[in-house]
């Protein structure tokens, strides 16, 4: 289809969350925007290892932020609005046109290439702007929430925009400035429209759920009764009328609130996490002329256990065996969990990076009679000794990733028993700001290359040692000894005796307001586990979302 109606594909509606039946996850065009960031990024970390120093440090932050902004706008408005027509798939090609000029011209952003790199920025993001006014007259319900969004988008786009005409003194403050109110405004607007609402059922513990259209009508009767579309898909009538004001209520409170749908937007930031520590997996890579194993691969082999280790970290989210997300938790919480991604993302990138370079440094023994890697033979010239300021982004950039693991599993709500596992979630998160304050301390020691990712590699695999070992069941065996033994008991005993239910509905081209009930992601208590359970296999479209960790 070249063009559908505008439409909100979750919202919440006077503590009731609207949304589709089908669960969501990346698209295929996703997956090819994503594909652009791993050459923006792989730039971006060639240009800081080139210049380690605060003015490089620097000019990464600010060239790295507008390119993470406009993935998060994308993200957001497939989430939120994506009607997976041929208008939508031109956009996102005008946005990857775009985002391929920023990366071409990133390299000196406080000067020569300023203009063309932040008239990208700021039209890449105005175009989601005018997409936002165009949406506000075809979903007039709607029209606070994208007028707000809209207001969130211009006023940085401005400043932005004047950095080009400030003296060139003024360029670096103007940026800054950018940069902090475009992060204020996405965490204060969440904060304080959830703040500001008027009904405590949207608070993700309510359990009993009413029908908006219907309230009468009986979860037997609701697949028989006739379908009507919901009134906030309704674009006709007086009352919907455009007003001046409208242009101006950024702040206004109103019944219906988008809603972002949480298992897509987690499994993004888990994507765009892995994309950029995919850079220190091409860092290890190199062509070698040596026919026997030498210490470049030796420390390239490190560096992919080191890489193994933030990921597997990353992805045991707090170590729980059971937890309820930072996004489902609270929107404060929810907020922390998407801001921390930011210096993440950076330091991974860092990592990487720098990684690359330490992989190929002749600083050892005997280095002068092993074959050098083509990079290194073909031009790069290296040093054979091992700079402090390359020790110092390598291990520093280790230690911001692992102090934000460690916030985001604090963000996370443990839903595991005190006595639950073998140790307390309060260890093992305090043993991730440890290790991270260690990896700031080995610059200290002057170590070797090689040297230094020994070291680092023994205490990353020690960390996931621990906490692999530590969120294990109390009294659990270590092995088991016939296969599925004790996994049944887990499971059981895994059960929450909380359920949230909410509306959900399936797109068509014949009604757009189809809808159809399931449960929510709340586990049973054991005890009701087997009523409920069989109340609800009378509807064919209920099921139970349960989130274990085994």
């Amino acid at each position: 289809m070249i063009q559908r109606k505008p439409r909100i594909r979750q919202y919440w509606h006077k503590g009731a969350l609207h949304r589709e039946e089908d669960e969501r996850s990346a698209s295929y065009s996703e997956l090819f925007w994503d594909l652009i960031f791993v050459a923006v990024i792989s730039n971006l970390g060639f240009m800081l290892t080139s210049d380690i120093s605060a003015n490089g440090l620097q000019r990464f932050v600010l060239t790295f932020y507008p390119m993470w902004r406009l993935w998060t706008d994308t993200c957001l408005y497939i989430n939120i609005y994506s009607s997976e027509d041929l208008v939508e798939k031109f956009l996102l090609l005008w946005e990857m046109v775009l985002l391929i000029v920023m990366g071409t011209h990133a390299s000196d952003i406080f000067n020569s290439t300023a203009a063309i790199f932040i008239s990208s920025y700021v039209l890449a993001r105005i175009t989601y702007a005018f997409l936002y006014i165009i949406y506000a007259t075809y979903i007039p319900m709607f029209r606070i929430h994208l007028i707000t969004t809209t207001w969130g988008i211009i006023i940085p786009s401005s400043l932005w925009f004047a950095a080009i005409f400030v003296p060139q003194d003024n360029v670096v403050f103007m940026l800054w400035a950018s940069v902090i109110f475009e992060l204020f405004w996405y965490g204060f607007v969440p904060l304080y429209h959830r703040l500001r609402t008027k009904h405590p059922a949207n608070h993700i513990h309510t359990r009993d759920f009413k029908l908006i259209d219907e309230p009468t009508l009986t979860m037997d009767s609701a697949k028989s009764s006739p379908p009507s579309p919901h009134k906030a898909m309704r674009t006709k009538g007086t009352e919907f009328s455009w007003k001046w004001t409208d242009m101006f209520s950024i702040l206004k409170i109103t019944e219906y609130r988008v809603a972002l749908n949480i298992e897509h937007w987690s499994e993004r930031l888990g994507l765009f996490a892995i994309i950029c520590l995919g850079e220190s997996i091409s860092s290890v890579i190199y062509t070698s002329l040596n026919k026997y194993p030498d210490i470049f691969l030796a420390k390239a082999i490190l560096g992919l256990v080191i890489a193994y280790d933030l990921h597997w970290i990353y992805f045991d989210v707090d170590a729980s065996r059971q937890y309820q997300h930072a996004l489902r938790r609270h929107t404060f919480t929810g907020i922390l969990f998407g801001l921390a991604h930011v210096p993440l993302d950076m330091s991974l990138i860092a990592f990487g990076s720098s990684l690359g370079r330490i992989v190929t440094l002749p600083d050892f023994p005997d280095a002068e009679h092993t074959p050098k890697p083509m990079s290194l033979k073909e031009g790069e010239e290296s040093s054979h000794e091992f700079s402090t300021p390359l020790a110092v982004l390598f291990c520093t950039s280790l230690a911001i990733a692992m102090y934000c693991m460690a916030i985001i599993g604090i963000l996370h709500k443990s839903l595991d028993a005190v006595d639950c596992t073998k140790l307390s979630k309060a260890s093992r998160i305090s043993l991730r700001f440890i290790i991270g304050t260690l990896y700031i301390l080995l610059p200290l020691a002057h170590l070797s290359s090689l040297n230094l990712l020994i070291t680092i590699a023994v205490l990353s695999m020690f960390m996931v040692f621990v906490e692999t070992y530590g969120r294990l069941k109390r009294n659990a065996p270590l092995f088991a000894t016939k296969c599925g033994e004790y996994v049944n008991e887990i499971r059981e005993d895994d059960e929450e005796d909380n359920i949230k239910r909410y509306i959900r509905w399936r797109w068509g081209s014949a009604n757009l307001n189809k809808r159809r009930f399931s449960t929510g992601f709340f586990r049973q208590n054991k005890r009701d586990k087997n009523e409920k359970i069989n109340g609800y296999n009378s509807n064919n479209d209920d099921n139970v979302d349960v989130v274990v960790k085994n």
